[in-house]
């Protein structure tokens, strides 16, 4: 009888490991629930159960899910809107980095600042920080007069104004870095849906 109860109890607690870092891993991923990635997270049931005898393995899986379901998922959903868009720029300063797209699918915010013209004659907007440069929906038209702007949704915005811009920050592509070298792209770009 003690030799069936030792069996057993040998059986149930890998069993119960699992059970644990299931929940553990539910728990990470259920934390954020307006988070889009969480159904994404790296946790599995059948990793957990292969991790199940070492305790330094058990650990590893609960931690691992939780950071990235925090940092790593909005940096590849940002990402993601920018990298179906084909950018273009205007010909005459100050230039226009133009979409083919509208940018109506992004998760915008809004961002205040003004607009400026910046590296290699771009535009962009600069608030606190370092300038942002504009990656402007298709329908824009940038305004080379004598007054430069940009027209957007039957509204001018000229150059030196104070402008509050819905959009959302992306990274660019290598291939779309390449095709607005001339800007000097450097970190974060703002996808404009619409100005202010």
């Amino acid at each position: 009888m003690k030799a069936v109860a030792a069996d057993t109890r040998k059986r149930i607690r890998p069993m119960v490991a699992v059970l644990a870092l299931s929940l553990a891993g539910m728990t990470a991923c259920s934390a954020q629930p307006n988070d889009a990635s969480a159904s994404q997270a790296p946790f599995s049931p059948a990793a957990s159960s292969e991790a199940a005898p070492s305790t330094q393995a058990e650990s590893t899986p609960s931690t691992e899910a939780s950071p990235s379901t925090k940092t790593s998922a909005p940096a590849s959903e940002t990402a993601a809107a920018a990298d179906e868009a084909k950018l273009s720029l205007t010909k005459e300063k100050p230039r226009g980095v133009i979409a083919d797209t509208d940018f109506k699918d992004v998760k915008a915010t809004e961002q205040s600042g003004k607009l400026i013209v910046a590296d290699g004659g771009c535009l962009h907007l600069k608030d606190k920080g370092e300038p942002t440069l504009l990656l402007l929906p298709e329908q824009a038209e940038v305004l080379n007069r004598q007054r430069p702007g940009v027209e957007l949704d039957g509204t001018t915005h000229y150059v030196g104004q104070p402008v509050t811009i819905t959009g959302e920050l992306a990274e660019l592509t290598d291939a779309q870095e390449k095709a607005v070298q001339q800007c000097h792209p450097h970190g974060k770009v703002l996808q404009v849906q619409s100005m202010k």
